[in-house]
C-alpha cells in the first residue's frame, strides 16, 4: 500500500526489505568500512538471538520480502545461520554480504539447504596486494575466491560479488570485473566509495574525483554490454543507470518512487536494534525495537516523516509535478555537487518532458531513479 500523506513523498506502508547490519564485530579492519566495523568494537548491546527472532516474526507479519543481512561480518557470529533459518522458515528471502573468510565448503552447503537466495562476496581488487591492502588482513582474497569457489559448487541460487571503488583499485577495474566472471559469479556492483565510516576518515585519500566516475562509467559500460546474458555489471544509479531508471528515462513507465528510497522503501536495522534510515545515513537514529515494534517506528517516527518531506527548499521542486514521488538523490552522495548530480537533474527534466507528452498513468512500483 502506497501512503501520501500531507506534505510527504509518496511511501510504502511497510519496507520492501531492510538492511540489517546483523552486528559491529568482523575480523577485518577495511579502510572503508562503513560502520566502521572490527575485530575489537564493543558488541556488548548486541541483539540476542531471542530479540532477533522476535523481529523477524514482526517483519514477517508485515509481509517483507527479503533481509539484506551486513555487518561487520554476519558470519562472525556463532549463531548466524540459526538466524537466517529462522528467517527461512517464516518466509523471508535472505541476501548476505560477506567477507569469505568463514564460507567453508560445509557452509556453502548448509546455505544451499536453507535456500538462501543471495550471498554477495566483497572483492575489493583484482590482485592479492590490492583486496588485502584495502581490508587490512593478509589472506583476505585468497579467502574470499575460496568463498565465491565453494558457493559455485554448492550451486547457490545467485553468487553475487561487490567492489568498493576508490582511486586505489581503479585502474584494476576491467580485470577485477573479469575476475568476478571467471569465478562464475551472477552479477557484480560496483560501487564508489561511501563518504561515512572508516570512508568518511580515507575519503580525502581513496575517493573518487569527477573524471574518476566518469572514466568508472565508460568502463563499467564496455564490461556490461561485453558480458551481457552472462553476468550482470551494474552500478549505483548516477554512475551506471539500472534496468530501471532506464524504463523511466525511455518513458516505459510513470514511477511511484523516484530519489532516495530510505525510509520509504527499505530502511537499515543496526547491531543493537537502533532503526536507522540508511546503512550509510547512520544518523539520526528513527527509534529501537527494544523500546518500540519496528511498524511502530516506521509508521510513527519523526525522523522518518522528516526523511520523507518533499523537498520544497530547492527552486526546481517547488512547482514541480513529481514532487510528490521524489526527494531528490541520496543526501549522503557527494554526487550532489559534481557533474552526476547535475545528470540526474537533467535526467528528471527530459522524464518530464517525455511523460508530459503521454497519458499520466501508473503502471507500478520501480526502484530508485
Amino acid at each position: 500500500m502506497i501512503e501520501n500523506i500531507n506534505n510527504q513523498v509518496s511511501y510504502l506502508s511497510f519496507p520492501i526489505y531492510v538492511w540489517w547490519d546483523i552486528t559491529n564485530k568482523c575480523n577485518f579492519n577495511c579502510l572503508h568500512c562503513y560502520s566502521r566495523s572490527g575485530p575489537n568494537n564493543d558488541s556488548s548491546d548486541e541483539l540476542t538471538i531471542d530479540e532477533i527472532k522476535k523481529i523477524i516474526l514482526d517483519l514477517s507479519k508485515n509481509g517483507i520480502f527479503f533481509i539484506y543481512f551486513l555487518g561487520g561480518e554476519p558470519f562472525i557470529r556463532h549463531d548466524f545461520m540459526e538466524i537466517i533459518t529462522f528467517a527461512r522458515k517464516c518466509n523471508i528471502g535472505i541476501m548476505v554480504n560477506t567477507n569469505g573468510w568463514f564460507i567453508t565448503e560445509n557452509i556453502a552447503e548448509r546455505l544451499k539447504a536453507i535456500e538462501i537466495g543471495n550471498v554477495r562476496v566483497s572483492l575489493d581488487g583484482a590482485t592479492q596486494n590490492t583486496h588485502d591492502y584495502f581490508r587490512k588482513k593478509t589472506g583476505a582474497f585468497s579467502r574470499a575466491v575460496s568463498a565465491l569457489k565453494n558457493l559455485k559448487a554448492a550451486r547457490i541460487n545467485k553468487i553475487s560479488a561487490v567492489a568498493t571503488i576508490t582511486k586505489y583499485n581503479i585502474s584494476e577495474i576491467n580485470e577485477l570485473i573479469d575476475l568476478a566472471f571467471s569465478m562464475g559469479v551472477n552479477d557484480i556492483q560496483c560501487v564508489p566509495l561511501s563518504n561515512c565510516g572508516r570512508g568518511f576518515d580515507n575519503y580525502i585519500d581513496f575517493g573518487l574525483e569527477i573524471e574518476d566516475t566518469i572514466s568508472l562509467r565508460k568502463a563499467l559500460d564496455q564490461k556490461k554490454k561485453q558480458y551481457n546474458g552472462r553476468m550482470v555489471v551494474y552500478a549505483v544509479d548516477g554512475v551506471l543507470d539500472n534496468p530501471c531508471t532506464i524504463c523511466v528515462k525511455e518513458g516505459k513507465v510513470r514511477p511511484d518512487f523516484m530519489g532516495c528510497r530510505a525510509g520509504r522503501t527499505a530502511c537499515n536495522i543496526d547491531y543493537n536494534g537502533n532503526i536507522i534510515p540508511c546503512l550509510i545515513v547512520r544518523e539520526p537514529i528513527a527509534g529501537n525495537v527494544r523500546d518500540q515494534s519496528f511498524k511502530e517506528i516506521w509508521d510513527n517516527s519523526a525522523i522518518f516523516r522528516a526523511w520523507r518531506q518533499k523537498h520544497m527548499e530547492y527552486e526546481e521542486c517547488k512547482n514541480c509535478e513529481w514532487n510528490d514521488i521524489c526527494v531528490r538523490e541520496c543526501p549522503a552522495s557527494p554526487s550532489q555537487k559534481d557533474v552526476i548530480g547535475q545528470t540526474r537533474i537533467d535526467a528528471i527534466r527530459k522524464i518530464k518532458k517525455k511523460w508530459g507528452e503521454k497519458n499520466n498513468c501508473n503502471l507500478g512500483v520501480i526502484g530508485v531513479l
